[in-house]
């Protein structure tokens, strides 16, 4: 399989820079140097960890062909994680079918999110809300109550950060992060569905607890 190709390809370049990244602690070598190392390092890192999580989100899609069903389990797969987090679903008033593809580039934004909320900001809840606002714009914003993204994760160039953007780029989209310091982070996606007709859904609320 392609995917299993990708994840071995990636599995050796982490081994390989690994042993590059423990080298460059036993010689002579400028912080500059190592800096560009260790950013090798998390950024084959996050690849991988995209990739495996890439395949999880195909899945769940093939398995619900529904955003919110797919997010409902996405919900359940974190709490069996056992980190503890509570994630509040809330599609009161959702009422766009997202093609596909848009369905897959917003999982992905949503589940970096709450990776950041977990590994970065350590929130213990997070509510994901799924709206439609005017002409059938679709707005999903997920907001946590940590103590906000570091510094060093704010940069244009950070990798999980950039990604999030790319997607909601390809969605022709605008994606909105704000980090508040002790008070959380608010992520909002808004963009025009192109590949189905908005068509109404009956409302209900969600809630997974871990």
């Amino acid at each position: 399989d392609l995917h299993d190709s990708l994840a071995q390809a990636l599995s050796y370049l982490k081994i390989q820079v690994a042993r590059l990244y423990a080298s460059a602690n036993s010689t002579e070598l400028t912080l500059e140097t190592r800096d560009i190392i260790a950013e090798l390092r998390e950024g084959l890192n996050d690849a991988y960890r995209q990739l495996r999580e890439l395949i999880t989100t195909f899945r769940l899609k093939m398995e619900h062909p529904r955003l919110e069903d797919s997010l409902r389990e996405m919900a359940q797969e974190f709490r069996r994680r056992g980190n503890g987090l509570s994630i509040q679903l809330d599609h009161v008033d959702w009422t766009c079918t997202l093609n596909p593809n848009e369905q897959i580039h917003v999982m992905q934004i949503i589940r970096e999110a709450l990776n950041n909320a977990v590994k970065h900001a350590s929130a213990r809840q997070v509510r994901i809300r799924l709206d439609s606002a005017d002409r059938g714009q679709a707005v999903i914003e997920i907001t946590d109550d940590g103590a906000g993204l570091p510094e060093s994760m704010e940069r244009d160039d950070h990798f999980g950060l950039s990604i999030m953007r790319e997607r909601a780029q390809c969605l022709g989209g605008a994606l909105d992060i704000e980090s508040r310091p002790s008070q959380g982070v608010r992520v909002r996606l808004c963009f025009q569905p192109t590949g189905e007709t908005c068509m109404p859904t009956t409302p209900n609320l969600e809630v997974s607890h871990a």
